[in-house]
This record gives C-alpha cells, structure tokens and sequence, in this order.
C-alpha cells in the first residue's frame, strides 16, 4: 500500500511558491523491461512501449579503451542475478531524494572499476502527494527535477508528463493539465540507467525535486539574465509567460540588505558596487515583479548576482577584476565516496569550504553541469568554476544522444547557471 504524502506547506499570501518534493518517494529496483512494464501497469500507466532498436537505445558496454577495469556488461544484464534478494522484486520500499539506487548495491566485479563495481538497471519511483491548499490555489503548478541518472520518463495521474534523456540537466513539467487540486495524485518516475560510462554515475533521483505553484503571468523558467558590469551599471533581460502586456520592474538588494536601486525598465545603476572576487565574494540580489496588464502584482523572482570582470589574456593568463592571478584548481566529479551522488548540500559546502582553506581557487566540474546548490556554494565562498557540459560528444555514454540533444543540454546548462558570478568558463566537453 503507497501511503499518501503531503508536500511541504509554504505561506499562503506567496506569489511564487517553491516548495520541497524529497520526501515520501517510494522505489522499486526491477530486473528487466518486462518487469517495469508491470509494475507500471499496476500504478495506472498502460500502453507503454520501450524501443529496443537503432542508435538512440543503444546501451553501451565499453565507453573508452584508454580506461582500464571498463565494464564488460551492461547494468541490466547483471542487475537480475547480482541484486535478486536484496532490492530487485522486492517490492516497493520508502525513500527519499535525493537518492542513488546503486550505492545501495552489492558490488559486482563484472561492472568494472570505473563504474565503482556497482549495477544500474531499471527503477521505478513513485510517490503519492495531496497539494497544500496554498498551492491548490494557483493557476500553475509545475515539478522541478535538478538531476535525474537517466532516461527518466514520468507520469502523473496515468498521465505522461515528459521523458528527459541526459542525466546531468534539470528539468521541469507543467502538471497543471493532470493535476487533482483537491484529493489524491499519483506521480511516476521510470529512471533508465543501463549506460555504463568511464567514471561512476549512480542511477535515480539523485537531486532535489521541487514543487513551483505560480500565477498564469510569471517570470519564464530561467528566464532572468543579470549582467552587470563593475562600474555599477546593470541590464536585465526578462522573459515572461502569460499576458503579452505584463509589466516588469526590478530593484537591487545590496550585501548588507539595504536596496541601492530600482527602474521599471531594463536598466540600473549601483553607486560604487562591491565586487565579487575570491576573497570577497560579495553577493547582491536582484528582485523582480510582474504585473498584468490589469496591474495586479502577479510574480516576484529573486536571482543572486555579482559585479565582477573576466578576461583572458593569452600571455598573461586570467584576470579577475583587473588583477591577474593563477587558477589553482582541481577537477571534481559528483559523487562523494560512499555516499554515491545522492550528495546531501553539507557535504558540498564541507568539502568546498577545505578545498579553500588548502589553497583552491577554482574547481573544474567534471564533465558534466553540477547542482544548482554547488554553484551557490561556489559563489558564496569566492570559488571560480569552470562549468562543463558533457565528456565525449562521437563517442562513449553520450554518443547515442549527441545529435538530437547536444544543443538542448548545453542551452540548458547556460540558461540556468548563467547568472551565477563564479562560472568564468564554459566547456563543451
């Protein structure tokens, strides 16, 4: 029996509500398609189809002949004898996320030593939720997943929202058409992670979810870009949804709370701003608000931002607000030892914080976008990040996908991690 969850409540007076979506998740480990299949089918989703043909499905074993110890099966073909008896066809147990089904398995020598020894296969996540009444009564509600370990496909209602391939972008689904405002819902989550690539990856809803109710007019996702320059002056572009007439206007929240600027337009100045640099990562917020064209106040977004300048010069190297300096770095995948990739944001903030105090100045993300929670993290601490998209593009995990989603996941890293002051590269891999 799935018990029915509540999601976290928030004040009802807010315009935009962003509420967590970690808790109450239920998985099941399945053994192969046909199990899935099943499974599915028993939680109201019917007719679903898996394509087992062309170069879009492939599942690679071998992703790199440089890399010694690869992987010589596939997650599936091992997930039905290696993890029978401990989590594959036992049902559905609790969970929440973020979660990394495979740091939970056995380890099996067969998966190689750049997977970690540890299967992927197929799961299933489910969860069943009521909406919050201050959530219930806005006119969209839409889930956010900031990482799900791959070819994640979901379901509300019986409904299918979406399929997602990459593993490393976040992505969001209006639910607002499938929704129950008052009663019951049901939401379905088939991650598949038969994959191996020539690092450990982990397997599931390895990041937050979270729940966003807003106003038909609103502030697009992602759709604030803040550049602002050292001399103060600031241009904000804006994309909205809903009313074509709907008004925007912005104010600046400096460190220290006090606001030093407001416009009705796209354009404002700071008087003498404080710079972000790696001693003084000073931090400002920028407050927007929508109106329709009725003029009610239907959105309100806050994105952090700060003043600093980049450049590279290729005798002297990199630049941070006019002073040159060396990148002393180091490169960092996403999981955390034992702890998989489910990573909780403390043990970001630990490692980031020591990696400072040891003398690091920037980190290169490796190879993939991070967490929206490192970036923050990064930018609070003074630390520089090269932000990078994926590994390989022809060949390895991503070459089946390359073609059809390489322009889609790099937009999407640039949208969202475009305003965070501590990304001064981005790399295609």
């Amino acid at each position: 029996m799935l018990l029915a969850a509540a999601i976290c409540s928030a004040a009802p007076n807010q315009l935009r509500q962003r509420l967590t979506f970690d808790q109450g998740w239920k998985f099941r480990l399945c053994k192969n398609h046909q199990e899935v299949k099943a499974v599915l089918d028993s939680l109201g989703v019917k007719n679903v189809s898996f394509d087992t043909d062309g170069k879009k499905t492939a599942k690679t074993k071998v992703t790199d002949d440089t890399e010694p110890e690869q992987a010589q099966v596939t997650a599936g073909e091992v997930t039905a004898s290696a993890v029978r008896g401990t989590t594959s066809g036992g049902g559905f147990h609790s969970v929440s996320v973020p979660h990394d089904w495979s740091s939970f398995l056995p380890f099996d020598p067969q998966m190689g030593g750049s997977a970690g020894y540890l299967a992927g296969g197929q799961g299933v996540y489910v969860k069943q939720f009521q909406l919050p009444a201050s959530v219930a009564s806005k006119e969209r509600v839409a889930i956010t997943f900031d990482g799900v370990y791959h070819r994640a496909t979901v379901w509300l209602n019986g409904n299918r929202l979406g399929h997602h391939m990459y593993g490393y972008t976040g992505f969001t689904f209006d639910l607002t058409p499938f929704i129950n405002k008052k009663g019951d819902n049901r939401l379905v989550v088939h991650v598949d992670r038969e994959e191996q690539s020539r690092w450990y990856t982990g397997s599931g809803i390895y990041r937050h979810v979270w729940i966003e109710a807003t106003s038909a007019t609103r502030v697009k996702t992602n759709g604030i870009y803040v550049v602002a320059k050292t001399d103060g002056t600031v241009v904000v572009k804006t994309e909205t949804e809903g009313d074509p007439e709907a008004k925007v206007s912005h104010t600046i929240i400096a460190p220290n709370g006090k606001q030093v600027a407001a416009s009705a337009s796209e354009n404002l100045k700071v008087i003498n701003p404080q710079l972000w640099s790696c001693n003084r990562p000073a931090m400002y917020r920028l407050v927007t608000k929508v109106r329709d064209s009725r003029g009610r106040l239907t959105d309100e977004v806050v994105t952090p931002f700060g003043f600093r300048d980049i450049r590279f010069d290729a005798n002297t190297g990199f630049w941070l607000n006019g002073e040159n300096m060396k990148l002393r770095g180091m490169c960092l995948h996403q999981d955390a030892g034992s702890l998989g990739v489910g990573v909780p944001d403390e043990v970001w903030l630990r490692r980031l914080k020591a990696m400072k105090e040891i003398g690091c100045n920037s980190i290169r993300c490796s190879h993939n976008p991070p967490s929206p929670e490192f970036l923050t993290i990064c930018d609070t601490l003074g630390l520089l990040v090269l932000d990078e998209a994926f590994d390989k593009w022809k060949s390895g995990y991503y070459e089946p996908f390359y073609d059809d989603n390489a322009h889609k996941d790099i937009a999407d890293m640039v949208l969202r991690d475009r305003n965070h002051p501590s990304v001064i590269v981005w790399s295609i891999g």
